[in-house]
């Protein structure tokens, strides 16, 4: 009982449990994904997924009693935010590394990266757990999981090298037969074609020609090798006489794409020897005018460097095949192989393009200097598939907003009629030059979207856009299918829609800002100057760059430190809003005000400046970017009425860049156009 009352104080200690009294600030669990999804990967390949979790609340989130298990080959770190450069390792080789607690402020981001290097052809497994303070999502589970439907079958390694042997003597490798597919694996056939000197054998007993023995290879009881799986072959080497000895292990089998797959193996041989996998290259059916590309590997199988002369792809009729322009280029020179270490390789990379609904046929031809096989002859096979086009859809082709309001881009309707839409990959082919936005997933601080954005994922139907700025932006949207079919193989017209978007203010008073930096050569990373918008209320005194506790911020400008203040009795419409903040360079930045007051009721204008807050890419200062070139448009009525331009130089410098009458029809503008080194004089 004691160990359970001592738990559950732990609990409560780090998720913030409170008795039972709930407080009205939240953390919100939110992932953009519960799978760390991985494609199938060959034996030293690797990739990376990343899982990002969100504080959606209105208060801190914590996340707590972490534990992971993971299959050889994974690493998994952390970072606070996408944009950060350190990276914590939580579990690796060595073991788990979690802190004992970790907590998001509202808005924050945690981002979990996973490697994985493959280490066997075997199926991936993991997954992470923790728990969270938020009552919706107590207990978390993260997992990680293969693509591979149907049976899928692997051999490794794919070549065997046995060092020198003597005659009468005999030495033996380890080969695994594994099944990375969800179905069971049949084997429909095997065979050794070489040297006799080479067998084969499964648990002591004869593998080839042992159909029994393929029927149930796991021994399970069931027909074929069972989904997930693998047995241990041992390949035995028993040469009557010293000397070079080679041959080929070939396996047929109920797997749909790689229906017979190959492994080299090699004796006795001082020479230079040559592999190439998959062997042969299939290209299943893929739609007319879409690109497929495949990977081949060439492996270097002797114990003496190999040297590749030329490659070339040989075919009769269309020329359907041809070798991508992002392929090495002959001459090639890998070294010998080291037994019992993976054979040195490079990949050359094979596109397939059917212009007809027909089966292809042709081989890739590589000369070497390889003693056996000089001229080794891949086969290529394909299909072409008449497949329907895709049809991009859109909720609506054509929006009015205002500056400061969200696109939400819905791709949703989009449909295949012979399949079905994997991508969906929004553009934006036109916008304001002054705009800053981009195409985004969601965003991590609403209040700053700019700043905040996550890169659109195309895998999901819909995005979002942040206008920020006045003028017309046009989007488009192009899908693609299971089959490849889409805008890129230009003979779609269908899969692309736009959507037009025409903002405009729609205040009577709206005033942007942008600002350019000539010495910082980059004004779209997180980096860089934080130049203030304010808009000082008629009869009230311009203050320096801050508010203090006991300052009354109705008195002073609207800026980032005092973004809506309260400037009259009549209601929220009279008041400015702050509505767009930038901090690392460019802007815009903007300022609105619903419904204002008239000027001569409030003893004279409006006043707009802008503040140069820092110069610099930190509160430091130690390398300032130096001056910036400030550009401040007002729009009364929803109408550009007046631009304004100005040079400020330098950290904590003003400018006062003009007066603005509003009388209640209508206003007007008239230029000030002073700098000052410090707060603005009366």
């Amino acid at each position: 009982m004691k160990s359970q009352i001592a738990f559950a104080f732990l609990l409560t200690a780090l998720l913030g449990c409170d008795g039972g009294v709930r407080s009205t600030e939240q953390g919100q669990f939110y992932c953009s994904s519960e799978t760390f999804s991985f494609p199938a990967l060959r034996i030293g390949e690797s990739a990376e997924r990343r899982v990002e979790i969100y504080n959606e609340g209105n208060g801190p989130l914590k996340l707590a009693y972490f534990k992971a298990e993971f299959s050889a080959g994974h690493t998994l770190m952390a970072a606070d935010g996408p944009e950060s450069s350190k990276w914590n390792v939580y579990y690796d080789e060595s073991g788990e590394h979690f802190p004992q607690l970790l907590e998001l402020e509202p808005g924050g981001t945690l981002v979990l990266l996973l490697s994985y290097k493959a280490q066997a052809q075997s199926a991936q497994t993991g997954q992470i757990e923790f728990e969270t303070n938020d009552s919706k999502a107590r207990n978390v589970k993260l997992t990680v999981s293969s693509h591979r439907q149907g049976a899928e079958i692997a051999l490794e390694p794919h070549v065997i090298t046995f060092g020198q042997v003597e005659g009468g003597e005999q030495a033996q490798e380890k080969l695994t037969l594994s099944n990375l597919g969800q179905d069971a694996l049949q084997i429909e056939s095997v065979h050794l074609n070489g040297s006799q000197d080479f067998s084969l054998t499964l648990n002591g007993q004869e593998f080839l020609g042992n159909e029994q023995l393929w029927k149930d290879p796991d021994g399970d009881g069931e027909p074929g090798l069972a989904a997930n799986s693998s047995v241990e072959l041992e390949v035995i080497y028993h040469p009557e006489v010293i000397g070079p000895d080679e041959a080929e292990l070939s396996i047929r089998s109920s797997d749909a794409v790689q229906r017979e797959i190959k492994v080299s193996i090699v004796g006795n041989s001082v020479e230079s020897c040559i592999s190439v996998r998959p062997n042969p290259l299939d290209f299943t059916g893929a739609a007319l005018y879409s690109t497929v590309t495949k990977p081949v590997s060439i492996e270097s199988c002797g114990l003496q460097p190999l040297t590749i002369s030329r490659f070339y792809i040989e075919q009769a009729g269309d020329q359907t095949f041809w070798i991508d322009i992002d392929s090495p280029q002959a001459p090639l020179r890998l070294p010998g192989r080291t037994v019992g270490e993976a054979a040195p390789s490079e990949s050359l990379f094979v596109n397939f393009v059917p212009n007809r609904a027909q089966a292809y046929a042709g081989k890739l031809v590589i000369e070497s200097d390889a003693k056996l096989q000089p001229r080794f002859e891949l086969p290529l096979s394909g299909e072409g598939l008449i497949n329907d086009c895709p049809t991009a859809r859109i909720s609506s082709n054509n929006l009015q907003l205002a500056p400061g309001d969200f696109v939400e881009l819905d791709g949703s309707r989009s449909f295949d009629e012979d399949g079905h839409i994997v991508r969906w990959e929004w553009s934006l082919v036109s916008h304001p030059e002054e705009s800053r936005a981009q195409i985004a997933e969601r965003y991590q601080n609403i209040n700053q979207p700019n700043d905040s954005a996550v890169a659109d994922d195309p895998s999901t139907p819909k995005a979002k856009f942040f206008v920020d700025a006045p003028g017309t932006y046009v989007f488009e949207l192009r899908v693609s299918d299971d089959l490849g079919s889409g805008a890129e193989s230009g003979a779609c017209a269908s899969s692309t829609a736009r959507l037009n978007v025409e903002v405009k203010p729609n205040t009577e008073i709206w005033v942007q800002m942008l600002w350019s930096t000539p010495g910082d050569s980059d004004e779209t990373d997180a980096y860089g100057t934080d130049i203030d918008l304010h808009l000082k209320k008629p009869g009230t005194a311009w203050k320096g760059d801050s508010l203090s506790v006991t300052d009354d911020p109705a008195k002073y400008s609207c800026s980032a430190q005092n973004r809506r203040p309260d400037w009259g009795e009549e209601g929220s419409a009279n008041d400015p809003v702050l509505d767009l903040d930038d901090t690392n360079g460019a802007g815009p930045e903007s300022i609105y005000i619903i419904s204002p007051e008239r000027a001569s009721d409030m003893g004279g204008p409006y006043q707009v400046a802008a503040y140069y807050y820092r110069a610099c890419a930190d509160f430091d200062c130690r390398e300032p970017y130096g001056a910036s070139n400030v550009t401040i448009r007002v729009f009364l009525g929803g109408e550009l009425n007046t631009e304004w331009q100005n040079t400020l130089e330098s950290n904590h410098s003003w400018w006062v860049a003009g007066n603005l009458y509003w009388e209640g029809e209508g206003g007007r503008v008239e230029s000030v156009d002073r700098i000052y080194s410090g707060t603005p004089a009366e």
